[in-house]
């Protein structure tokens, strides 16, 4: 076996990164980060019913459509036109 067998062998087992809004869950830091909001207050938020999470272990995931929804959806990027735009 070469080395170019074996960069070819693990070349297969890479997937690239999913998109954010592609994701189910997420952490609360990345959420954090995510919607502009501090830790704090997303657990506040996730306290209260607003945003939903999974609890495995002692770990919180965050509901990915739960953030969308909470901030009205994906917004349009300055620069770059809204889809339909211009029909």
């Amino acid at each position: 076996m070469t080395d170019n067998a074996t960069a070819s062998d693990t070349s297969h087992s890479f997937d690239p990164p999913m998109a954010f809004g592609e994701r189910l869950t997420c952490s609360v830091a990345e959420a954090s980060k995510a919607v502009g909001l501090s830790r704090s207050k997303l657990y506040e938020l996730m306290g209260e019913g607003a945003v939903q999470f999974v609890t495995i272990g002692r770990r919180r995931l965050v509901s990915v459509s739960s953030l969308i929804r909470l901030t009205g959806g994906p917004q349009p990027r300055p620069g770059v036109p809204a889809a339909g735009a211009g029909r």
